[in-house]
Parts: structure tokens; sequence; C-alpha cells
């Protein structure tokens, strides 16, 4: 896969596990454009935090690559595969240089585990994640107009 990173990641923690892009995100695979909206949530990389040292969850090699295939699984992101969305958090950590058996292993274990949660993320939102991404959504917006978060 063809990587290219176009702007920066600038993401603000909103609690124990989830961050809100503050500005969109734009990235291109082979090509193809994707711009992950400001305001997008994210858990970043769902891994363990003794993990974090080699897969933070947006920092790092995979910090991007997390809020990629975060917005390639979620509802209001692009139809893609799962594999594709799967091979693009692979991808991104080694155009970031991540060590490449590395990125082959958490592509393995999220394209396992990922299959429990990708149709259910393209296909419902739960009520949970409605409130966060409103509540991102309002902060980003207070930010834009200089108003504390």
């Amino acid at each position: 896969m063809e990587i290219e990173i176009q702007t920066s990641l600038q993401t603000e923690r909103l609690g124990n596990r989830l961050w809100v892009l503050l500005k969109p995100f734009r990235f291109s695979v082979d090509q193809k454009q994707y711009t992950v909206p400001a305001g997008f949530v994210t858990d970043g990389a769902s891994s363990p935090r003794w993990l974090w040292p080699l897969c933070a969850p947006v920092s790092g090699p995979f910090g991007e690559a997390a809020v990629a295939h975060d917005y390639l699984y979620a509802p209001e992101g692009p139809r893609v595969r799962q594999y594709y969305a799967d091979s693009v958090l692979s991808a991104i950590g080694i155009y970031r240089k991540a060590n490449p058996l590395v990125a082959r292993v958490v592509k393995v274990v999220v394209n396992t585990a990922g299959k429990r949660y990708f149709k259910i993320e393209k296909d419902k939102l739960t009520p949970q994640r409605c409130y966060d991404a409103l509540s991102a959504r309002e902060r980003v917006a207070r930010l834009k107009e200089g108003r504390p978060g």
C-alpha cells in the first residue's frame, strides 16, 4: 500500500480512553484520499497499557494509524472491508517507521479481534457512543470559538 499523511494529528483527551480530533486528519492510501473530520471521537489503538510502548493509543508509529483505522471502522466512515481497514493500520504504522514484524502482529491481532466489532461498528451507534461524539463535537465548537473546553 502506498501511504501519504497530509496533515498532522491533533487530538485532545476526553476521558480515560477517548480522544477527539481538533482538526481534520487527511491521509491517502494508494492515491485514494480520506479525511477524518474534526470532532471525530476515537479510542486510538485499543491496546492494554503494558503494550503502549509498542502501540500507544494516539502517539508513536501507530497513533495516526489507529485514528485512520477507527475512522474506516466507524459508521460515519467510508464503506470499506475490514481486511482493508486492518491493512491500512499496518501500512501507516510501517510508513511511520514501526518495526514491520510488530506491524504484522498488530494487523493479525486486530483482524482476528476486529471481526467481532466491525459489523457492530458499521451497523449500530450505541447511545453512549452518540453521547461521546456529541460531547466531543460540542467541545471542538467551543475551542474553535476560543472558549475553554
